[in-house]
């Protein structure tokens, strides 16, 4: 994890063996992009998430996916898959009700 370059805010959760990395060099390219993990966000053990990824509020990856760099997950989804695609909504629990 690139620490200067990674944000995780309250309650987000990283799986184990999780790699989140900020920069990387493509042939004769270097790229510096923050990472965004919002609020009560869940990253599965195993991920792989590239520069420039904003993983959504209450959105959940997967165990064993690749994030590729700048993908921007919405909200209240979940992702899996290599590359990571949308699989389906967060579903709504009637917990507390």
């Amino acid at each position: 994890m690139d620490p200067f370059a990674t944000k995780l805010e309250d309650y987000a959760v990283l799986g184990e063996n999780s790699i989140i990395t900020a920069h990387i060099m493509t042939h004769d390219k270097f790229f510096l992009l923050p990472v965004t993990v919002k609020k009560r966000a869940t990253v599965g053990v195993g991920v792989i998430i590239m520069p420039g990824v904003e993983v959504g509020e209450n959105s959940v990856v997967l165990p064993g996916s690749v994030v590729t760099m700048e993908t921007q997950i919405p909200p209240n989804e979940i992702w899996g898959g290599i590359p990571a695609r949308k699989i389906k909504d967060v579903e709504r629990s009637n917990c507390g009700r």
